[in-house]
């Protein structure tokens, strides 16, 4: 699950060329219009090389809550449209798409894979072990541990998709 897809430094380029009042055109990075699709081809080339069932992100009210409602149109413009967008111009010559999908995200206890290790940590943060398998870990979840269901943008990858997005990639532009 991606938490946050966005470039600090195109938006900083967009603001500095209108706060001059440069044409935005003229100044403009490399990238500046294409970092999403090019973020989520990276993205998704590592999902598959992981082999990850699914790859999901953030809706655009996720990312309107975390930054109290600034930039909320931009934001929903991302995660909402033009990431989905780019996902399926992607993914169509597999004969995928973007859908919803449905993901538990912890809310009092955490799990982070490190270095083929897995720590297990409650809600502030303390370690409370670390584990050789997911499922070593997932066993060791403290009583109580609490889960939401969030709704949220993504693509499922099944076993020869992740070999099909290996093999071929993805076109470098476009």
């Amino acid at each position: 699950m991606l938490h946050e897809v966005q470039s600090d430094c195109m938006q900083s380029a967009r603001r500095h060329a209108r706060e001059n009042g440069e044409d935005e055109a003229l100044t403009e990075p490399p990238f500046l219009r294409d970092w999403p699709a090019l973020t989520m081809k990276l993205m998704i080339l590592h999902a598959a090389h992981l082999g990850v069932s699914a790859l999901a992100w953030t809706r655009g009210l996720h990312q309107v809550a975390r930054y109290k409602g600034l930039g909320s149109e931009g934001l929903k413009q991302l995660y909402d449209r033009t990431l989905p967008q780019e996902v399926n111009r992607m993914f169509k010559p597999f004969g995928l798409e973007c859908e919803m999908v449905e993901i538990y995200v912890p809310t009092n206890f955490c799990i982070r894979p490190v270095d083929g290790t897995y720590h297990v940590s409650d809600k502030d943060g303390r370690e409370l072990g670390i584990y050789d398998s997911f499922e070593a870990a997932q066993a060791m979840i403290p009583d109580g541990a609490h889960e939401l269901l969030y709704e949220m943008h993504g693509v499922r990858l099944g076993k020869a998709d992740c070999a099909a997005i290996l093999e071929k990639g993805f076109a470098a532009w476009g």
